[in-house]
C-alpha cells in the first residue's frame, strides 16, 4: 500500500469503500463502542472523560467515513495526519485547534 492509502496499482485496498459513503461502518462503530465500554468497565473513567473521548472519536469516525475507510486495519498514516490537519484547520462546526494542541 502506498502512503495515500491506495495499492501500487491505484486500486482501493480492502477496508476502503471509496464510494463517497459518509456514515461510519458498523465495524468502526463497534470498535469505538467496545473501546468506550472497556474504558468504562475496566478503567473506571469519569462520565465527563468518556463524553470527551466519545466526541473526539465520533469526529475521527466522520473523517474516516468521508475518506472511505470502513475497517480499522485499513487506516494509513495519511488518514491520521489528514485528520489532525482537519482538526488544526477547523470547520464550520468546530473552531481550529490551537498550535499547542
Amino acid at each position: 500500500m502506498t502512503q495515500d492509502g491506495t495499492t501500487d496499482s491505484g486500486q482501493q485496498p480492502p477496508g476502503r469503500a471509496g464510494d463517497g459513503q459518509h456514515e461510519p461502518s458498523p465495524a468502526l462503530l463497534r470498535a469505538v463502542r467496545d473501546y468506550l465500554d472497556h474504558l468504562t468497565v475496566e478503567r473506571g473513567l469519569s462520565t465527563n472523560t468518556l463524553s470527551s473521548y466519545r466526541r473526539d472519536l465520533d469526529r475521527y469516525l466522520e473523517t474516516l467515513a468521508a475518506d472511505g475507510v470502513d475497517d480499522l486495519a485499513a487506516v494509513a498514516s495519511v488518514d491520521v495526519s489528514g485528520h489532525l490537519a482537519r482538526l488544526r484547520a477547523g470547520d464550520d462546526r468546530h473552531p481550529p485547534l490551537s498550535a499547542a494542541s
